[in-house]
């Protein structure tokens, strides 16, 4: 790729750097992870800078990777955090400070990432000089010890996230201090499978340079040889085993680390004492693993300490060896018993001499065990959630918004309902249309809906749909839910659809914890005559959560620059984008309602929920009255039910109206519309709402529209020439605009109203060119072209993304091409 290929230059633009500050060099459990973090980055987002105190084969590993290595002074505490390690790592403070400080400035890093508890210079340092840091603990930190008790708070002080590699850590750590649990993110470790491959024939040949038999049950111990590896606890099984199972071995390896140096003397003297000599063999570093775990039979984690890394009871996973391993310290997390291994208490010597055994004596055991360590590895330890779920982190702590190619995203909306469009309800009925169009564009969309009975039956969609329970305690969701969410990667971008609903806030918790984006559309009710009603419990609620829960939103969608001042106050000016509701082509009837042959005088028709307030019926009818009394000759149709159906048709029988006006309860689909169509105007008199969406419907029929400055659609039907527009949700205003309906009915002029009624919703409120802007203006995906940018844009399709038009503008898979009336 040339340095002139837009996209490097989009790559180089957009990635930040991330500076890890690592404690070692060797090639460990600790050091492999930090391998696998590294090659597993999106380097679109991220660019890698590894700090090192010292050189060492891990150096050459980086390099292979493409990640830049600096080496230099990082204050690492080393293992033990004796005293005069203390003292050790103050004298070196202020180089550790300069060396810090100079790579984070060089690098002009986004972000540093601490990998272990003991680099306490470096982590001091990055709370100093970096904007942001991220500290990675694989220590479970229990007991109330002074160096604990320091330790969690230097925590708290200088990490902006903590990185557990294992749930118990993290509850450790919120045990310690609760105040942790909100910057505690839970990545379990992954293994590599490719790693773990060995050619065929190296079982045998690395079995018979140790000079075992093809019998001979091999167990393999990984645990650093110092006084709480375990290994006394391997030798005293063995030596019990001598006689009833003499066909066990025991392979150590040393990891290198200076603690296993010294403890190796130790060992071999133990070894020797008890004659184990031949039988528990010990082993370097510079073995090749690989092979050893294909010669292996059994995999070993005697560790007694909290301070297991996991690695290699992951990679044991990854050779497809059973696992016997202390069963503390989040080991039951990786280790299932009875599954795929067995675990023992530390120092339970008669458990762990049990364990061997039963697994020497069994072969076909071992076996299921192996198929069992197949499937963890394929599902929930695969390198690839641990690289998302750290990205999760990192994205969610920088704050950062990122770009995301479009055929990559996946688009989750989370609504209070089924989104069934055969239900009396806007937003779910916007959510379908939405959801649907997306869906035609070539989008990966699902729905999240938290419904009363999640197993009723719903149409068919064009979408992916999950359905959850909604709890009686609106703050609680559906643990189904919640693993739903945690199951989201960095691909995914949450569209949250309300407003002052309990369920939303705790989903949006989860979501930040997860490191995914969200964008939430209020649907109108943060405009301030919605806030009117119950404004106490309203304030209330924007003081507690609202405020809180709108600006940590990626993006928030006003659908009229109306509602964009409203909630200028609540939510950051630039997070707000103002993007309507959208509508879809309807066909046009090709016949009437019967009533209509029948009837000479014009018929105004309503259609939506029957909530008298919001929706400005009683002023309706009102209105409707006192255009009948000054001569009016129409009659007024109502689609729609609701609770205050019942006290409607009562004030239309006190008006003396009832005889006009007719109630046809709720109607959906080709009913509905030729209803609609049938009637000479569509009125929708509301006092506040979001965008109803039944006069998009009425303007797509080509019906002249009647709306109120409280439908947000004022505006644009005074602009195109749509229809009227009234002043104000009242008696008088309403009867003034039936008879203007009444004067251009007599110019033969209601027909060019109805047609640039039609126009308007073609051409600024199809569903095509909305979806698109929300894509782009909200989620921020790329590869969706500008809708408004003429009929020659790209789209994004079932086939791919960015397929060009321009030849030809009506090609039928064009998806975002604007709709002819």
């Amino acid at each position: 790729m040339t340095s002139g290929d837009p996209q490097q230059t989009n790559t180089q633009t957009t990635a930040r750097r991330v500076l890890f500050l690592h404690p070692s060099a060797e090639f460990r459990g600790d050091d492999r992870t930090l391998l696998h973090l590294v090659a597993g980055l999106n380097r679109e987002r991220w660019q890698p800078v590894v700090a090192l105190p010292r050189r060492g084969p891990l150096i050459d590993e980086l390099n292979a990777l493409g990640a830049e290595v600096e080496v230099g002074n990082l204050g690492v505490i080393g293992h033990g955090f004796g005293g005069t390690r203390w003292l050790s790592l103050l004298l070196r403070l202020p180089l550790c400070l300069l060396f810090v400080r100079k790579q984070i400035a060089r690098h002009d890093a986004a972000i540093v990432h601490t990998t272990s508890v003991a680099v306490l210079g470096g982590a001091f340092a990055a709370k100093l000089f970096a904007p942001r840091h991220i500290w990675h603990v694989h220590r479970v930190i229990r007991g109330r010890g002074i160096k604990n008790w320091c330790f969690v708070r230097l925590l708290r002080a200088f990490a902006t996230s903590i990185v557990c590699s294992s749930e118990a850590a993290a509850e450790a750590l919120s045990r310690a201090l609760v105040s942790l649990q909100d910057r505690c993110w839970t990545v379990r470790n992954a293994v590599d499978e490719t790693r773990m491959y060995a050619p065929e024939g190296t079982r045998e040949q690395t079995r018979a340079e140790f000079g075992f038999e093809d019998d001979t049950t091999v167990v393999l111990v990984l645990s650093p040889l110092d006084a709480k590896g375990g290994h006394a606890d391997v030798a005293s099984a063995l030596e019990s085993l001598r006689y009833s199972h003499p066909d066990i071995r025991v392979v150590a390896v040393d990891d290198g680390s200076s603690p296993s140096r010294a403890g190796a003397k130790s060992i071999d003297a133990l070894v020797e004492s008890r004659g184990l000599t031949g039988v528990f063999v010990r082993v370097p570093a510079s073995r090749n693993l690989s092979a050893l775990y294909a010669a292996s039979d059994v995999i070993c984690v005697p560790r007694h300490d909290a301070d297991p890394h996991h690695v290699v009871a992951l990679e044991a996973m990854g050779a497809r060896k059973p696992i016997v391993a202390t069963g503390h310290c989040g080991n039951d997390e990786y280790v299932r018993v009875g599954t795929n291994g067995l675990l023992f208490e530390p120092g339970d010597v008669e458990r762990l001499t049990w364990c061997l055994a039963s697994l020497a004596e069994d072969p076909n055991r071992r076996m299921t065990m192996a198929h069992a360590q197949a499937d963890l590895c394929s599902g929930e330890f695969i390198l690839a959630r641990f690289k998302n779920e750290i990205d999760r982190v990192w994205s969610s702590s920088s704050g950062r918004a990122f770009a995301l190619p479009a055929h990559r995203a996946k688009i989750v909306h989370i609504v209070l309902g089924r989104a069934n469009p055969e239900r009396l309800n806007g937003v779910n009925f916007v959510v379908h249309h939405l959801a649907t169009t997306q869906a035609q564009m070539g989008l990966d969309v699902v729905l999240f809906g938290i419904a009363e009975d999640p197993t009723s039956p719903t149409p068919t969609r064009e979408y992916k749909t999950q359905f959850f329970k909604r709890e009686q305690r609106r703050f609680r969701i559906d643990p189904e839910l919640i693993s739903a969410i945690g199951d989201l990667d960095t691909t995914a971008v949450a569209h949250l659809h309300g407003a002052f609903l309990p369920e939303l806030i705790t989903v949006a918790r989860h979501l930040n914890r997860c490191g995914v984006p969200y964008v939430v559309t209020p649907h109108g009710a943060h405009l301030p005559v919605a806030l009117e009603r119950g404004r106490f419990r309203k304030w209330a609620w924007y003081a507690l959560f609202g405020r809180r829960h709108l600006r940590r939103a990626r993006a928030v969608q006003a659908l009229s620059g109306r509602e964009l001042v409203a909630m200028e106050s609540h939510c950051d000016f630039d997070r707000i984008h103002v993007v309507p509701n959208g509508q879809s082509a309807l066909p046009r009837p090709a016949f009437s309602a019967p009533e209509v042959a029948e009837s000479t005088h014009p018929i105004f028709s309503f259609c939506g929920r029957l909530a008298a307030h919001t929706k400005g019926l009683d002023a309706l009818l009102e209105g409707f009255a006192r255009y009948a009394a000054n001569g009016g000759s129409g009659s007024l149709w109502i689609i729609g039910d609701g609770d205050d159906r019942a006290s409607l048709e009562s004030l239309a029988t006190e008006l003396g109206i009832r005889r006009r006006v007719l109630f046809f309860g709720a109607l959906f689909g080709e009913e509905k519309y030729v209803r609609i169509f049938s009637a000479d105007a569509f009125i929708h008199p509301s006092r506040h709402e979001g965008m109803p969406t039944a006069v998009l419907e009425a303007g797509a029929l080509g019906r002249p529209l009647l709306v109120t400055p409280g439908t947000n659609l004022d505006s644009e039907v005074r602009r195109a020439q749509a229809g009227i527009v009234i002043a104000d949700t009242d008696a008088v205003s309403i009867a003034e605009a039936l008879a203007d309906v009444d004067d251009h009915a007599r110019r033969g002029d209601l027909a060019t109203l109805g047609h640039n009624a039609a126009q308007l919703v073609a051409n600024h409120f199809a569903w095509p060119r909305i979806s698109a802007l929300i894509a782009r203006e909200l989620y921020g995906l790329t590869g969706v072209a500008d809708p408004d940018s003429g009929p020659g844009f790209s789209t994004v399709s079932a086939h791919g993304l960015n397929r060009h038009q321009a030849d030809d503008p009506d090609a039928p898979d064009a998806s975002l091409d604007r709709q002819s009336a």
